[in-house]
């Protein structure tokens, strides 16, 4: 069989493809999302790690899913977490550390029925068992037998029993996303030791650190805010980064690539159960944080709010300046790429749009100057520091939107 391989561990993928060589595998290789659909159309399965140097096991899914000849491969997640992975084309997962004895027995069990969206949910293999056999597994998820029956109906889960897997499953994506921007950071750490860090790899590591603050405080976690919010002061400096700044890049990297990947085995700090209510709110959101958003959607949605999301300001500015339809409160990041969040704010009150429109401005710096300008076109407008606290984001919305 003829498997590609995605790993960013190159000393690792060097054993694996000699393993799996001597399994019988035919093995190609890949490091990254970026061509992984032309090594994939040659393949006949695809294994591939959470955590990529740019970008997860979500996107390497979504880029194949995205071609018609890849759209059907098997796809097997090989990571420290791999039930965070949730996907139609998923067959398998494979817990790291990884059992190189049984591996190739395992991926033949795992690849020899590819499930597909409406199969059972894909076998894990846990390194705990001794022997590759299905049964040994110890992991979230074993390879079911043959189907019982059908059951007698019961009785609906709860909205709290049913959203608390996607509770977990957006917790460990939100941990592996702070991961890889830890590693973004790391990168450009490495690059000054080297002698050759550019402006474009330090304004991605900058906008990584910047990400990583917003996103720890949705988690819940915000001393995973404190390495994101040094690393971007340093990358901030008009200045050349000398070798005690590339040991601190890579300090606060370790920091939080440890800290997120330490807590994430660990339930959601904080579900939605015992929130209050809010009937009939609309709320827009606006920020290029697509974690984030996908955090702070889900809380406010099962708060009773109708959420609408917008990643560019140009987009939001289109949709809601014509009021239809028309938000109770913005949710409004500043930091957008394109049109920022105050040229979106200007536009809209140029088009009349703040009337009746309540503004919560999300930032990351307290930058009296930015406020003092968002202030003289939006009057009614609060300012929600980020990390933010999705609890206190949530009075907040509840509190205006029935005001």
């Amino acid at each position: 069989m003829r498997l590609l391989l995605v790993e960013d561990d190159l000393d690792l993928a060097a054993l694996l493809r000699l393993v799996l060589g001597q399994a019988g595998f035919e093995v190609s290789l890949t490091d990254r999302v970026e061509g992984v659909v032309g090594h994939a159309r040659a393949v006949e399965a695809v294994v591939t790690d959470g955590a990529l140097l740019d970008g997860t096991a979500d996107d390497v899914l979504a880029a194949l899913a995205a071609d018609p000849v890849t759209c059907s491969l098997p796809v097997v997640v090989c990571s420290v977490r791999p039930d965070a992975v949730v996907h139609p084309q998923v067959v398998g997962r494979l817990r790291k550390p990884l059992d190189a004895v049984h591996l190739g027995v395992q991926l033949r069990e795992l690849l020899a029925d590819p499930a597909g969206a409406d199969a059972p949910t894909p076998a894990t293999w846990s390194t705990a068992a001794a022997a590759p056999d299905p049964a040994d597994a110890t992991d979230v998820h074993d390879r079911p037998a043959a189907p019982d029956p059908p059951a007698a109906p019961v009785a609906s889960a709860s909205p709290e029993t049913a959203a608390a897997p996607e509770a977990v499953c957006l917790r460990q994506r939100g941990l592996q996303e702070l991961e890889v921007r830890a590693r973004m950071i790391g990168d450009a750490g490495a690059a000054v030791l080297c002698g050759d860090l550019d402006d474009q790899l330090r304004e991605q590591a900058r906008v990584a650190a910047h990400r990583s603050i917003g996103l720890a405080g949705a988690l819940g976690e915000l001393d995973l805010a404190a390495p994101g919010r040094r690393a971007e002061q340093l990358l901030l400096e008009p200045r050349a980064l000398r070798i005690a700044d590339a040991v601190l890049l890579c300090q606060v990297a370790a920091e939080l690539e440890d800290g997120a990947r330490s807590r994430v085995e660990t339930a959601p700090e904080r579900d939605a159960r015992g929130q209050r209510a809010v009937a009939g709110g609309r709320v827009a959101i606006v920020d290029d944080d697509d974690v984030l958003v996908a955090l702070v959607r889900r809380r406010l949605e099962l708060a009773g709010l109708e959420v609408l999301a917008y990643g560019h300001g140009g987009e939001a500015l289109r949709e809601l300046r014509t009021g239809d339809p028309m938000p109770d409160v913005l949710l409004l990041d500043i930091d957008l790429p394109g049109l920022n969040g105050l040229a979106v704010l200007e536009g809209l009150a140029a088009a009349g749009a703040l009337i009746q429109l309540r503004v919560v401005l999300a930032t990351v710096h307290d930058n009296d100057a930015e406020l003092a300008r968002a202030r003289a076109v939006a009057a009614d407008l609060d300012h929600l520091p980020k990390p933010y606290d999705l609890d206190r984001l949530l009075e907040l919305v509840a509190a205006r939107s029935r005001s």
